[in-house]
């Protein structure tokens, strides 16, 4: 009967597996289909190598396959226009190559050329064949782990949960990339060397930093082969000497990822074609893996802090019973990630988790999954190990979905929820890079040069973090609007800029009211231009300036300025250079209090409306701008991201009671 018993239980858990699977396939497609097709990842990239491969069968890419790629992807035309005549690297014959190596590519020409047939938007085959890929890497999961059915269920869901399903929808190699290091680490902790290399290598030929654990499988390789010689040396060597074959299979099957350093050599005299973009750098190569671990915006800690325990758990018992594989393993994690913190470009385009992070995270899954349940661990320890490592699932389904679900999802140039969360209730303990806290701050792509304070806003416009660089002068917070409530916070935290010579955080947490307006002076014509910048004046929903006008970005704007002390009401003036369409509906409001309604045509360039003086707030004014028949220039084929409505070119506010 027990024994029935026994066999009804794992029967059942092979089915639920079976069935997680299915629903993992389903659930990947379903999402790889319904989304947009906007350029996304390093679509330009791998858009025209796709078709270069599939027109001539080669990785040039020629001003037909530009065309032909262009009637291919009507939506990203104006994407691939950039990148192909001002972007993509050329040689001393003027051919023009992709950034990247073709192997992602390659991938891709089996579905693009099926929704050809089918007369399916081809630009569907990357979300198509990332779904597959990442299907079928928890496939080999199930087919090649060896750990019990319980164990490989809860590691399969992990794995299948992890944030690198946000990146599905990318036009680029992450997910890929990702399922042959799985796939690769499945192989090597179960044993199977050879298969565990080439996987890896073929992931490096997408990502060569993932060779920076293909180094340490080398090591463990060599290093186990000294151990079985009782650490002689010359025994070592007489012994290798005598295995050639199988040293030389085994080297054999790192050569994939040699490969395309060896065409960017040929063609440019570097190893690598992103890297003459100048964007590495060696000093600061520390805090960044750091940062990659350890930030809550764009690291790994926000959606693994159990597994990150786990990990040093696992390694630590691996360094005391000298179960050197892991220690080897843990080595070249580290090592990956020293390899992509090279770069300095760390606030690149990403989904809720840096996108290096993204296929790194398995690969600490899978460690810390063998490491619990291979003998590491007395009896009691691998017990809490593994009920902690289950609720590392919970956990990461919530993390993945709550970031996925916050205002602008995690996407690149914005805060995560975790990190939002934090500076609202908790900003003195979470420090980020000043360039990330500018770029995710400003919405900057980038954001390394940092000239004047950068001021952080709750939705409510509140202030609650603040980044002032050395030797800006402590007049720059002349724009905080600070009550006598909250005027020993402020006093508090502007002791810090005592010496001024680092950069420095201010920390307002939740319940302090303090706000962040642009001094103004009524009367003055403010202009879009380089010069006089009118978007200072907005929160958010305003684009940048284009010589003498800036395009409202999205279905509302928020205005906030500091106009000292009026004596009566306030008429306002706004200026449109042009208009989106045939019509726009502005709607302004202030504090729910509705100031203008109506249709705005091409040939209108002005509105007015007065503002009862007192929606002020203090000293402050806070308008909000909605725009409902505002376009999304990337959903009719411009191939820009915006969502534009009026192009602003002027605005001025004047007091009736002067």
């Amino acid at each position: 009967m027990v024994g029935r018993l026994r066999k009804n239980r794992r029967i059942n858990l092979d089915g639920m597996t079976k069935v997680a699977l299915l629903c993992f396939l389903v659930a990947y497609l379903v999402f790889a289909m319904m989304l947009p097709a906007d350029p996304t990842g390093e679509s330009g990239s791998f858009s025209l190598l796709t078709v270069s491969l599939v027109e001539s069968g080669d990785f040039v890419i020629s001003e037909t396959d530009y065309e032909k790629a262009v009637e291919l992807f009507p939506t990203h035309e104006y994407y691939l226009n950039w990148y192909y005549h001002d972007f993509i690297p050329q040689d001393d014959q003027g051919l023009r190559y992709p950034w990247y190596f073709g192997a992602y590519a390659f991938l891709c020409v089996p579905a693009f050329l099926a929704l050809c047939l089918f007369k399916m938007q081809p630009i569907y085959a990357f979300a198509i064949t990332n779904a597959l890929l990442l299907a079928g890497a928890l496939y080999v999961v199930y087919r090649k782990c060896k750990l019990s059915e319980m164990q490989r269920l809860v590691l399969i869901l992990l794995l299948g949960f992890s944030p690198i399903i946000r990146y599905i929808q990318w036009q680029s190699y992450e997910v890929a990339t990702g399922a042959f290091v799985i796939c690769a680490m499945v192989y090597w902790f179960q044993g199977s060397r050879y298969m565990a290399a080439l996987l890896l290598s073929i992931a490096g030929t997408m990502n060569p930093t993932a060779m920076g654990f293909g180094i340490f499988m080398i090591l463990e390789y060599f290093f186990e082969r000294f151990q079985q010689d009782q650490y002689h040396f010359a025994a070592f060597v007489r012994r290798s000497l005598a295995d050639w074959k199988e040293i030389g299979l085994y080297a054999l099957c790192f050569v994939p990822c040699l490969i395309p350093m060896g065409i960017t050599y040929a063609v440019f005299s570097r190893f690598n074609a992103v890297a003459m973009t100048g964007v590495t750098d060696y000093s600061g190569v520390g805090t960044r893996l750091l940062v990659y671990l350890f930030d809550l915006n764009l690291g790994i800690l926000p959606y693994a802090p159990i597994l990150l325990i786990l990990l040093v758990v696992v390694t630590g018992a691996a360094i005391v019973k000298k179960n050197w594989k892991y220690v080897f393993a843990f080595l070249g994690i580290m090592a990956t990630m020293a390899a992509y913190s090279i770069t300095y470009h760390i606030n690149c385009g990403m989904m809720g988790i840096a996108r290096y992070n993204a296929w790194l995270l398995p690969v600490m899954i899978i460690m810390v999954f063998y490491g619990i349940n291979s003998g590491l661990l007395h009896a009691r320890a691998q017990k809490i190990a593994r009920s902690a490592a289950t609720i590392s699932v919970a956990w990461c389904v919530f993390a993945v979905g709550l970031v996925a679900y916050w205002p602008n999802n995690g996407g690149a140039q914005y805060w995560t929820a975790f990190a939002e969360l934090a500076m609202e209730y908790v900003p003195a303990l979470y420090d980020p890079l000043p360039s990330t806290f500018r770029s995710r701050t400003d919405h900057i792509d980038g954001g390394y040069e940092i000239l004047e304070p950068v001021v952080y806003c709750n939705e409510d416009g509140y202030v609650r973090k603040i980044l002032v660089p050395a030797g800006v002068p402590l007049d720059c917070l002349d724009n905080l609007v600070v009550d006598d409530a909250d005027m020993a916070a402020y006093e508090r935290e502007y002791e810090k800029l005592s010496d001024n010579e680092s950069h420095c955080y201010l920390n307002f947490p939740h319940g302090t009211k303090i706000q962040y307006a642009e001094q103004y002076t009524l009367g003055e014509q403010i202009q879009f231009t380089p010069t006089n910048d009118g978007t200072r004046y907005f929160i958010n929903g305003i684009s940048w300036s284009e010589g003498d006008f800036a395009w409202s970005d999205g279905t509302q704007s928020h205005l906030k300025m500091n106009v000292g002390n009026v004596k009566g009401d306030i008429n306002a003036v706004l200026g449109f250079k042009m208009i989106y369409g045939e019509k726009q509906t502005l709607s302004v409001s202030c504090k729910g209090q509705e100031l203008f309604y109506g249709e705005v045509t091409p040939d209108q360039h002005q509105v007015s409306f007065d503002i009862p003086k007192d929606l002020l707030e203090g000293d402050v004014l806070y308008l909000t701008f909605e725009y409902p028949d505002a376009v999304n220039l990337a959903a009719i084929g411009n191939g820009d991201n915006r969502t534009v409505a009026f192009a602003w070119n002027q605005m001025e506010f004047t007091s009736q009671g002067e």
